[in-house]
């Protein structure tokens, strides 16, 4: 792995540690249930973290469809909580493109990482390595929404 994404993958490597202990022990009701009328459910977040990693992995070059944008992608629109898939189906989408996004991170070269990224971020790292960076911390800021989520709903601290 180049070592200019060493720590940004640990980051997404924290994110899959923390992501599944955020979501243990809940049901589909508490995956949906929001703190306002307008703030994001649980289910919502998995759905826009494991989106916006497909999004990561065809910047990376590895063309991969985005999960549901309708539903997670950026802008989306809160609906109805019957449009939502499953946990399954969420879980499934999230173990195929971390497994993708791994490799990935593995494989890439210096040469690659310095290409200009085909979607411009709010950091001054307009290259790959940028847009890596800034969705490492993008990932944090959700898990982060996570963890107050998981509490919100009574199920205890995500980290100890």
């Amino acid at each position: 792995m180049d070592s200019a994404i060493r720590g940004a993958a640990e980051l997404f490597a924290v994110a899959d540690d923390l992501v599944p202990k955020a979501l243990e022990g809940l049901d589909r009701a508490q995956l949906l249930h929001r703190p306002g009328p307008e703030s994001n459910p649980m289910i919502w977040l998995w759905g826009h973290l494991t989106n916006t990693r497909c999004g990561l992995l065809s910047l990376l070059g590895i063309e991969h469809p985005r999960f549901h944008n309708d539903l997670f992608g950026l802008g989306s629109e809160i609906v109805s909580d019957d449009a939502y898939p499953s946990a399954e189906e969420i879980q499934a989408a999230w173990d195929d493109v971390t497994a993708k996004l791994e490799a990935r991170f593995e494989s890439i070269t210096d040469a690659e990482l310095s290409q200009p990224s085909p979607r411009q971020f709010r950091v001054a790292d307009t290259t790959l390595r940028g847009s890596i960076w800034f969705l490492a911390w993008h990932e944090g800021t959700h898990v982060g929404q996570m963890g107050y989520l998981k509490k919100w709903l009574g199920q205890g601290r995500l980290t100890r």
